[in-house]
């Protein structure tokens, strides 16, 4: 009944959406967090969530003794070693950018299953940037009596320094507590929540 009532107000007003108004268009669904250009444009949330890795291990980084990045997998066989090329998945705004970087590697679906999950939504899917989490954290549409969570695609940048992060940053990414919109750091092979976000 909700649903339904928020449609027929969109339509009658030509599609100006407020946060909170379901949006339907064929092969797209979710609930409005963010708009612009006056309710005419804006960015929708899945109405489902999963938990996943932000990837897999074997994209993680481990640095030989000449200083080149290798596959996390093969640090036991020196023979067989090659170097990695990780995604520069590093936007803070636009998961966009994040989901495009990720999918330019070889095997993506496979070693990025939080970015995978979005993209089987369909075209315009991706996992949102850590800025988009907070703002989807602001619109209150969700509520959770405990820690809730969620990776951003936002990954870990090395800007140097002496931190003992210098050899493995890229392992981590930023991800955000739904419940209090806290910000930390998690290591890429967790498990833990995933939402889906688009543009319209």
């Amino acid at each position: 009944m909700f649903l339904a009532a928020v449609c027929a107000g969109c339509e009658k007003s030509g599609r100006i959406y407020r946060i909170g108004d379901f949006y339907y268009e064929p092969g797209k669904q979710g609930i409005v967090f963010y708009v612009t250009d006056e309710g005419r444009h804006g960015k929708i949330v899945s109405l489902d969530e999963t938990q996943c890795a932000w990837a897999t291990e074997a994209v993680y980084e481990e640095v030989g003794a000449d200083g080149q990045a290798y596959d996390y997998l093969d640090v036991n066989s020196a023979v067989h070693m090659s170097p990695r090329v990780l995604p520069e998945a590093y936007d803070y705004i636009d998961g966009m950018k994040n989901m495009k970087a990720v999918r330019s590697q070889p095997g993506w679906r496979k070693k990025y299953p939080a970015f995978a999950w979005c993209a089987d939504k369909g075209d315009g899917w991706y996992l949102p940037a850590q800025t988009e989490l907070l703002n989807l954290y602001a619109a209150c549409l969700f509520e959770y009596d405990e820690e809730h969570w969620c990776w951003s695609s936002t990954s870990l940048r090395y800007m140097g320094g002496t931190a003992p992060l210098e050899l493995n940053a890229d392992n981590f990414a930023h991800i955000v507590d739904m419940r209090g919109s806290a910000c930390e750091l998690g290591d890429k092979n967790y498990k833990i929540y995933v939402r889906a976000i688009a543009k319209f």
